[in-house]
Order: C-alpha cells, then sequence, then structure tokens
C-alpha cells in the first residue's frame, strides 16, 4: 500500500511557524488558554508535592520541577515556549520557584498547615 499524501497524514511544522499565529494576534486563544493551564498545573504541582512523603507525590514534585527547570526550547510545550508566548520571563518565574522552596523548605510543616494559599486568577492575553 502506498503512502500518499492523505488526509490524515501530518504536516512538517517548523516551531517558529506554529508560534507566528500566537505573535501574529491570530485566533489562538485556545491555545494561548491550553498553555496556561498547562504552566498553572505544573506549578501548582510543584508547591503541592514539593514535601511530599509518598512516592506518587514526590514523582509528580520532580516532574514539574524537571519541567520548570530545564531549557529545552524544542518542544513546542517546553517552559521556556510557553512562558515566552505567554509574555512571562521564565528565569523570574524560576527564581521566584526557587526562592519559595528555600522559604518553604525552612519550616514544611508549617507550610504544610497553610496550603490553602490565596490565588489570583490569571488571563492568557
Amino acid at each position: 500500500m502506498e503512502r500518499g499524501h492523505g488526509l490524515f497524514e501530518l504536516d512538517a511544522l517548523m516551531p517558529a511557524q506554529f508560534y507566528a499565529n500566537f505573535r501574529q494576534g491570530s485566533a489562538a486563544y485556545p491555545e494561548r488558554r491550553l498553555m496556561l493551564a498547562v504552566l498553572q498545573d505544573a506549578l501548582e504541582c510543584y508547591r503541592k508535592y514539593a514535601f511530599a512523603q509518598d512516592q506518587r507525590g514526590r514523582q509528580m514534585f520532580s516532574e514539574a520541577e524537571e519541567w520548570i527547570f530545564s531549557r529545552d526550547q524544542k518542544w513546542w510545550y517546553s517552559f521556556e515556549n510557553i512562558c515566552d508566548l505567554l509574555g512571562f520571563d521564565p528565569d523570574f518565574l524560576r527564581r521566584q520557584v526557587q526562592e519559595w522552596h528555600t522559604r518553604a523548605s525552612a519550616d514544611p510543616h508549617a507550610w504544610a498547615r497553610n496550603q490553602k494559599l490565596p490565588r489570583r486568577r490569571v488571563r492568557a492575553r
């Protein structure tokens, strides 16, 4: 069976072409919301599982930490690319995460008692 240019064949798309839609202000609002949700989930997992005692919690923290501190820019949904497209400075966010972890590490039990932190809604541009 010959493979032709069928309906379901994937197109080769460079990351710059994919992200051009975001920078041109096109109707990419759902994609921005998805990227914001991915970023928020990673930051919440980092915070929630920072001092986890169980294996699942430690794994969730480890995965979030690895994603946040990765410098990868090849993957479309990397921390670096999401921050860039949403207008956040990835290094600033990383510093904030590290500072929070340092403060929380000083007394993880006090942090655990106050785990319900106030949250602010953030909208994608």
